[in-house]
């Protein structure tokens, strides 16, 4: 079976048998943004032909500037948008991990997530991210996004 872009599924092989593929989790996307001020939805990896399967989106942010009187990232939590591996219909996830609200003041505090999802083969992978500030200077974060392919589905 081919796989699309020069890529090959994770290979979940128990005791001596041989494998082919990587070792799994496998990375397939990542993106950091800097100085964020702003709600996200980042297209961060499109599913290539014949891997679609169980993917995980991971989530890192950090306060870089404390708002004026309060700023707030995650909102709904991180969420993952795509198609689902079944039927086809649009898939909007939401991490375990509540809104960080971070008070006036504190820089460095961190928002961490991740949800999973299983994706048909050629859906978009998008990260949403929630964000609020009140008050003056505007909160800014750094975020670090991570689409890891964690196996395929029968």
């Amino acid at each position: 079976m081919g796989y699309g872009q020069g890529w090959a599924p994770p290979s979940n092989t128990v005791g001596g048998g041989g494998s082919s593929g990587t070792a799994s989790p496998k990375t397939v996307a990542k993106l950091t943004l800097l100085n964020q001020t702003t709600t996200l939805s980042v297209n961060l990896y499109t599913v290539p032909a014949g891997a679609g399967g169980l993917y995980r989106l991971s989530c890192y942010a950090y306060c870089t500037i404390a708002g004026g009187v309060t700023g707030q990232v995650g909102g709904a939590g991180l969420q993952m948008d795509s198609f689902d591996f079944e039927t086809g219909n649009g898939i909007l996830t939401n991490a375990a991990n509540p809104s960080l609200t971070l008070p006036s003041n504190n820089v460095g505090q961190t928002y961490e997530a991740d949800t999973v999802a299983a994706c048909q083969a050629g859906a978009p992978i998008f990260a949403l991210l929630g964000y609020g500030s009140t008050g003056a200077p505007a909160m800014a974060y750094n975020v670090h996004f991570t689409v890891e392919y964690i196996s395929p589905l029968p």
